[in-house]
């Protein structure tokens, strides 16, 4: 290009009083020429490179069954000296898996090796997450005649519906989420406090640009525990893990956002333990073996309910009458994802009547190839049950329509009582994440898991569930 200009502004020259300039314009033309070869080409090259990375791999949703599901063996490196997904499968304890974020390869094939390493930097995502239920206890029937409200269609345990205000013992129904999410070049804080009962919703994030980012510690497996601390101007999320002597984890989680009316504050100390399983999965996106999903899912309880600020109004108390279940999990995730993705999930952490122990997550979308093992899972009582491929059925244009939640061993109807959406950009739009929510109970809806070879099925109707759409 710049040849091309200066031969355009060149005066004209005269070959016979000038005869060095004749071969000084050929060459000039020549270069010209070989230019305009050679920029559409490069352009050509960037604009499949940018559309490698930005494009989607489509969903691979088979009818896969549980027995097919690949089962991974111990201590297997997860990415190969080539740099591509060496395994893809499930286990039950993320400690089988050996994650190496520096072994991941990069796609940026056009630029120095220097260059590219710090690109691959940049694809490794990784984010820690808890999700907590605070609900009041599900009433049983053992009564043959049953009120109106209640349920019973044979599937498992019999149990009423929860009312949508407080219960009886005056007890409230809330669900905290809390994730610290590390992109490299952005940490998100995210933390949505929903009232069940009012079905009202709270919502604090702080996006942390790379300046002033600290990085999850450890990135990979976590044998010593986790220990973050963010802390800013009217900022402070932390999580703690600990383990014990006896083989059980505590988990203290501290969230102070925000001031005044705008204040969101929380410490929740919970318990799990190494003899519970964990769902823990390694999943490809689309046909690379360079792009995955690796994800770790246990169950977290405690015994005392917390107490919850929100909107700087005290939402939940410990000192409150009634009992209340805190249950719900522990998300460890590290991968290399696309960078346009988009995924449905739906969470359920309960305790049933019967005193089982229930911890559900489906999910559909993100790209994920479902050829050899799915991310959808129960935990039941501490043990594991894999689930196969579900399609989750709703209307996009309104999350508030009956969804669908259907599988092999899944089947769940679910009328949300409530939505909302947050929504966050940076990097004049490099990074956005938009998020809604729908939450409600489960109309009719149960899950069959294998017990002593047999398929039992369990109710799930009257439980509380929340469904999350990402766009990130």
């Amino acid at each position: 290009s710049i040849i091309m200009a200066r031969i355009a502004v060149q005066p004209h020259v005269c070959p016979a009083c000038h005869p060095g300039s004749a071969p000084r314009r050929r060459f000039a033309t020549m270069c010209s020429r070989v230019a305009v070869v050679l920029i559409p080409i490069f352009f050509a090259l960037l604009g499949w490179q940018v559309y490698n990375i930005t494009t989607p791999s489509p969903h691979v949703a088979l009818s896969l069954p549980v027995e097919r599901q690949i089962d991974l063996p111990r201590s297997t490196p997860l990415i190969s000296a080539s740099g591509e997904l060496n395994l893809d499968g499930w286990t039950n304890s993320s400690r089988r898996i050996i994650w190496d974020p520096s072994t991941v390869a990069s796609d940026m094939i056009m630029l120095p090796s220097e260059y590219s390493n710090k690109w691959k930097s940049y694809r490794v995502k990784a984010w820690n997450r808890y999700s907590i239920f605070i609900t009041s206890p599900l009433s049983s029937d053992d009564t043959p005649t049953h009120s109106n409200n209640q349920v019973d269609d044979d599937w498992g345990d019999t149990h009423s519906k929860p009312s949508s205000t407080t219960s009886d013992n005056g007890s409230k129904n809330v669900y905290l989420d809390v994730e610290v999410m590390d992109l490299n070049y952005v940490t998100r804080i995210g933390v949505t406090v929903i009232d069940l009962t009012q079905r009202k919703q709270y919502m604090q994030q702080f996006l942390i640009h790379s300046a002033n980012m600290v990085e999850l510690s450890p990135r990979g497996d976590e044998p010593d525990g986790t220990h973050i601390d963010l802390r800013g101007q009217h900022m402070r999320v932390a999580f703690e893990k600990t383990t014990t002597d006896a083989g059980t984890w505590s988990h203290k989680v501290i969230v102070d956002l925000g001031v005044g009316a705008n204040r969101t504050a929380t410490t929740l100390n919970l318990q799990g333990s190494d003899k519970e399983e964990a769902a823990v999965t390694v999943v490809p996106i689309g046909d690379s073996r360079r792009k995955f999903m690796f994800s770790s899912v246990a169950w977290v309880s405690s015994d005392a309910k917390p107490d919850i600020t929100a909107d700087g109004t005290s939402l939940l108390s410990s000192n409150e009458p009634g009992p209340a279940h805190v249950h719900g999990l522990y998300e460890w995730t590290r991968g290399v994802l696309e960078y346009r993705s988009s995924w449905v999930r739906c969470r359920i952490a309960t305790s049933l009547p019967s005193g089982k122990r229930v911890l559900i997550t489906l999910t559909n979308g993100g790209g994920f190839n479902e050829a050899r093992v799915t991310q959808n899972s129960a935990i039941v009582d501490g043990q594991l049950h894999k689930l196969g491929a579900v399609h989750i059925g709703y209307d996009r244009d309104f999350l508030l329509n009956p969804w669908t939640v259907s599988g092999a061993r899944v089947d769940i109807m679910f009328t949300p009582c409530a939505q909302d959406k947050i929504s966050s950009a940076a990097w004049f739009g490099v990074y956005t994440d938009a998020r809604r929510l729908a939450y409600g109970t489960i109309a009719k809806g149960s899950i069959s898991i294998d017990v002593d070879g047999k398929q039992t099925p369990i109710n799930l109707a009257g439980v509380h569930l929340v469904a999350e759409e990402i766009n990130a």
